[in-house]
């Protein structure tokens, strides 16, 4: 035993040594891959009593092709293309980034064995590859589990693809709360409750859950009634109740309407016109306006935007009046104006309470 340990300590069982043969220095070996003109390549690999490969792997840097076919099923090469399709795409980066000369010789600094996949790489057998692996170990994760599902469906910005979404939540062995996404699909044709139900019994079904405990979805008649259609119970969300709530509110009471019409017509106004942006940015600029910031465009089915649209026109209204003419709308009176104020106000406090529930 005391010999075959010796003699594990000074044999190279390196993979790199296929490429290189003896020559006259025993200290050395040749490099099989190099041309023997005008000069062989020789590089050291012994030293003292120990053979060591470092040199020559790094060699091997200059010859991709072989030293790629070594590297393909190396444990550290594989774990490392994964972390960086990680990084790329946690970090919001496009995959060309890796087509990028300056990146690419940063890489080979650190180590110059290491092959850099390129774009196409990465974007397609790396990533399907980390996908499939990230997808069986949810699976894994909530087979037999009582899960407990939130979902939505909405359109994506370009308004072309029609989306629902989802993501499971459970308690694991070890009583710790862990949370799956587990669905993004494209959706198509009307969006009704039975689409939702067959959605939900699709996931169900996918990732061999025992049962789905509660869904949790917002208030819109299509969604309460595809989870009814399910069988499910349902949690309804508290945020998007309060915006019902505000909205009907705010509708049935007439003296907010031509108020709140007015501010819509000067944010879209000031999103459409560069000039009459630019010369409202500097009069507040000058006058030290404590909101400086353009009035944001109210989005309907989002929570807060009709605050942060009626708070930003609130602080500049003593500014507005250049852009309520090219606007071709009134100015607000001094009475509209203490009702927005009252509005805004009432607004931040359900804004207050929204994000203590939430």
């Amino acid at each position: 035993k005391k010999i075959l340990k010796i003699r594990h300590r000074v044999e190279c069982r390196s993979p790199f040594l296929k490429f290189f043969e003896k020559c006259n220095d025993p200290n050395k070996r040749r490099c099989t891959l190099c041309p023997l003109t005008p000069f062989p390549t020789e590089i050291r690999y012994v030293y003292g009593s120990k053979r060591v490969s470092t040199l020559l792997k790094e060699h091997m840097a200059n010859h991709p092709e072989e030293l790629g076919a070594l590297l393909v099923d190396d444990a550290r090469y594989s774990t490392a293309k994964r972390l960086l399709v990680r990084a790329l795409a946690t970090g919001n980066v496009s995959f060309a980034f890796a087509n990028n000369s300056e990146f690419r010789s940063f890489v080979k600094t650190l180590d110059p064995t290491f092959i850099m996949p390129d774009r196409r790489a990465l974007s397609t057998t790396i990533l399907d590859s980390e996908y499939i692996e990230a997808y069986r170990s949810v699976v894994d994760a909530l087979t037999g589990s009582c899960a407990s599902i939130t979902c939505d469906h909405w359109t994506s910005a370009d308004s072309v693809h029609s989306l629902m979404g989802g993501t499971a939540h459970i308690i694991n062995k070890s009583w710790r709360r862990e949370m799956y996404v587990i669905s993004l699909d494209e959706v198509h044709g009307s969006h009704n409750s039975e689409q939702v139900s067959a959605y939900l019994s699709k996931l169900q079904r996918e990732y061999k859950m025992e049962s789905i405990e509660m869904c949790v979805t917002d208030n819109a008649t299509v969604m309460t009634s595809g989870v009814g259609k399910a069988d499910l119970d349902r949690l309804g969300c508290i945020l998007h109740a309060c915006h019902l709530f505000v909205h009907d509110c705010l509708r049935d009471f007439p003296p907010f309407q031509p108020i709140i019409d007015t501010v819509r017509k000067v944010a879209v106004h000031l999103h459409r016109s560069r000039i009459s942006w630019q010369k409202l940015k500097s009069e507040l600029t000058e006058s030290a306006c404590k909101n400086q910031t353009k009035i944001q465009l109210e989005i309907r089915v989002r929570w807060g935007s009709m605050l942060r649209m009626l708070r930003t026109f609130n602080d500049q209204i003593g500014h507005l009046d250049a852009a309520c003419a090219a606007a071709k709308v009134n100015p607000l009176s001094d009475e509209q104006g203490m009702i927005l104020n009252r509005l805004v106000t009432f607004l931040s406090s359900v804004d207050e309470f929204s994000v203590k529930v939430n």
